[in-house]
């Protein structure tokens, strides 16, 4: 039986996953304004999302394999292609979670 108690984790994990897209873009977006990379902040996110996120835990895991560059020894190009890939990633999990939410709030509305 889905519980709400369920619901509101998954609703947290929505909520965390558009906060870490919304960064990602600020991030990215700074770039494209200005030309210039806050390096540390984008490695930071990096490592963030890759802690928290499974999805992208995974899909790195497989991409990149052990072969990759130190992040603070990356090119910017290299951070930036990860953070779009993340964001990637990131909206993909958020399509499937909050499918996953629109579900499970049906299931409580019908009590199954």
């Amino acid at each position: 039986m889905t519980t709400k108690e369920d619901l509101e984790k998954l609703e947290a994990e929505l909520a965390e996953i558009l906060k870490d897209i919304e960064e990602i873009d600020k991030i990215i977006s700074e770039y494209d304004e200005k030309g210039t990379l806050n390096r540390d902040k984008a490695i930071d996110k990096i490592v963030d999302v890759r802690r928290k996120n499974q999805a992208v835990q995974a899909i790195t895991v497989t991409t990149l394999g052990y072969s990759i560059v130190p992040l603070p020894n990356a090119s910017n190009e290299a951070l930036l292609n990860e953070l779009r890939m993340q964001r990637d990633i990131l909206q993909t999990d958020y399509l499937k979670k909050e499918s996953d939410a629109i579900a499970m709030r049906g299931k409580i509305r019908l009590g199954i």
